[in-house]
């Protein structure tokens, strides 16, 4: 064999080679969120108190332009333990878990643009209390 010949050989070679390892190492597939974050477990009750207040202030007239509860993404970030943040727009929301001596879910919305606010709380056996509204 003449040099020309045995290069094109190795190369040959070299190129099955590659391509036969390539196809029998296994194939991982590479998880990548959608989000680029983890979605934080948030308590059922936390859940429902959110539902519960937007539901309240968008039957009532307390607080003008307050977006449908389908608007509202938790917010990423640092909260303290116990609270649960949620925003939309220029609105943000804050529920606090049950931590008081009498086991009342604070609720505080907030409307950044326009610096109204509503608070309230849910009473242990459901009940929503409307405690003020600042505008």
């Amino acid at each position: 064999m003449n040099h020309g010949t045995l290069r094109k050989f190795s190369l040959c070679i070299s190129v099955v080679l590659l391509f036969t390892g390539c196809r029998s190492q296994p194939q991982e597939r590479t998880f990548l969120p959608i989000t680029g974050g983890e979605e934080v477990a948030r308590p059922a009750a936390v859940e429902a108190a959110r539902t519960q207040v937007l539901d309240y202030l968008l039957s009532s007239a307390r607080l003008q332009g307050i977006p449908p509860s389908a608007d509202w993404q938790p917010e990423s970030g640092e909260v303290p333990e116990g609270e649960y943040h949620f925003r939309s727009g220029d609105w943000l929301m804050m529920i606090r878990g049950t931590t008081t001596e009498n086991n009342n879910q604070q609720v505080l919305l907030i409307n950044q643009a326009d610096h109204a606010t509503w608070s309230g709380y849910i009473t242990p056996d459901g009940r929503l209390v409307d405690t003020a509204y600042y505008r």
